[in-house]
């Protein structure tokens, strides 16, 4: 949450991540603490235990970054009513830095689990890239709750340092992806035998035959600079810890985001 991880400069946002020391390394494992209890401290649904091995994490981080969301302020989805927009589309432009570890996003997640949690409710993966930056993905998230869950992704040549245009259209039956002009993916909706996205929510939850990106689940838009993970090959730390040691400008930048609802 601080104005060095996200900000905005020359008219675009930039979110930043860095290798923290000092009291900045101190302000960022209590604000990890924080979280610890805001997580599994809630009365209703204490865990001692949770909080304490979260905490012991906590110790070890070294690295900030941010995350913005729309969550609570701006949600989509297509409609499927004839004086209603059927299509929507999602445009980013960004730039991205080289770096090992360093793994930029621009994607959407439901803003209520009308399907139940992860994935069953469904994710939108707009742009993500990782490491180098020369390959770009457009992903979906589907099917069932972890670890019940599949996804379909498409793969494009990117590269860092220069602007890129990443673009989704997304109608109740299909998505496309394109990446400066280019489309380089596609899903529809189906079933696991024909191949497109369904859902499988478990009791309790209902269901459609375009679940989980139907007219009824609204999707918010998240923007991000994660390190490390899976996405980048389980990046080993020293790795990435040495990439922002040696790269203080490890930015993610995002000139716009534009959504339009189209008929």
């Amino acid at each position: 949450n601080s104005t060095k991880n996200a900000y905005v400069r020359d008219g675009s946002l930039r979110i930043h991540s860095l290798l923290e020391t000092g009291e900045r390394l101190d302000e960022l494992r209590n604000f990890c603490r924080g979280l610890c209890v805001e997580n599994y401290g809630k009365p209703e649904a204490f865990d001692q235990a949770a909080i304490d091995a979260c905490a012991f994490k906590c110790d070890s981080q070294e690295i900030s970054s941010a995350r913005i969301t729309t969550k609570d302020s701006f949600s989509f989805a297509p409609r499927s009513e004839e004086d209603e927009y059927k299509l929507i589309k999602v445009e980013v432009k960004l730039r991205t830095t080289a770096g090992d570890g360093l793994w930029p996003a621009a994607w959407a997640l439901p803003t209520e689990l009308k399907y139940g949690i992860w994935a069953a409710s469904g994710e939108i993966d707009v742009y993500e890239s990782a490491n180098d930056q020369r390959l770009a993905h457009g992903t979906i998230h589907y099917g069932g709750q972890w670890p019940s869950n599949t996804y379909s992704t498409a793969t494009t040549r990117s590269s860092a340092g220069v602007w890129h245009r990443a673009l989704v259209y997304w109608d109740v039956c299909s998505m496309r992806w394109r990446l400066d002009g280019r489309q380089f993916g596609s899903a529809k909706s189906g079933s696991s035998e024909t191949g497109g996205w369904y859902s499988t929510p478990v009791e309790g939850y209902s269901n459609s035959p375009n679940a989980p990106f139907d007219s009824t689940n609204p999707f918010h838009l998240l923007l991000n600079q994660a390190v490390g993970g899976r996405f980048t090959g389980n990046m080993p730390y020293p790795a990435a810890t040495a990439a922002l040691r040696d790269n203080s400008d490890a930015t993610f930048e995002i000139d716009y985001v534009r959504v339009y609802g189209m008929k």
